[in-house]
Formats: C-alpha cells, structure tokens, sequence
C-alpha cells in the first residue's frame, strides 16, 4: 500500500509543477505585454504633448486660445492611447499572421 501512496504522492506534485509552472510562464508573459503597452503609451503622450507644445509656440495667439477652448486639457493622452493601442493591434496582427504563414506553408 506504501507504494500506492507514493505513486499518488509523486503524481500529484508532478501534476501540479506542470501546472504551475504553466500559469507562471503565462503570467510572466502578460506581465511583460502590459508593461510594454504601458511604456509605449508613456512615450506616445510624451511625444504627443511635445508635438502639441511645437505647434502652440508656432500658431498666433488667437489661434492657439481658440484651440484652448475647442482641445480639451485631456487631448495628448487619448491621441497617445488611440496610437499605442493602434500599434500594439498591428503587433498582434503581423505575429498572428506570421505564425499562420509559418505554420500553414
């Protein structure tokens, strides 16, 4: 009966490392997407809101008081957004369609 129970006993362990070891890999792996989407996205609104500073110092001055009043304040963050998610989404697509050409060629 001893021998039952350790068989059971190394089953059971071995089961569970392949599925901990699975959950931590996948994890890991999202862990790393949304950090890279994040820093992505960090860089945008930088890039953006240095974008927007240029074109204000370049406009007259009216017209960059009637941009003040048509933008909202929020305006470099959701165009940096709006692009972060627009590249990671081609990201996405170029590897899906490179594992497909890969795997059905």
């Amino acid at each position: 009966m001893v021998w039952l129970a350790n068989f059971f006993v190394s089953l059971t362990a071995s089961v569970l490392a392949f599925f901990g070891q699975t959950f931590a890999k996948k994890t890991l792996i999202a862990t790393a997407a949304i950090a890279a989407f994040l820093s992505l996205t960090g860089v945008f609104v930088l890039t953006i809101k240095a974008l927007l500073t240029g074109i204000v110092y370049a406009l007259p001055p009216w017209a960059a008081s009637v941009a003040g009043v048509i933008l909202p304040t929020n305006f470099g963050p959701c165009v940096s957004a709006y692009i972060a998610a627009k590249v990671a989404r081609w990201i996405y697509e170029f590897h899906t369609k490179t594992i497909q050409y890969v795997l059905f060629s």
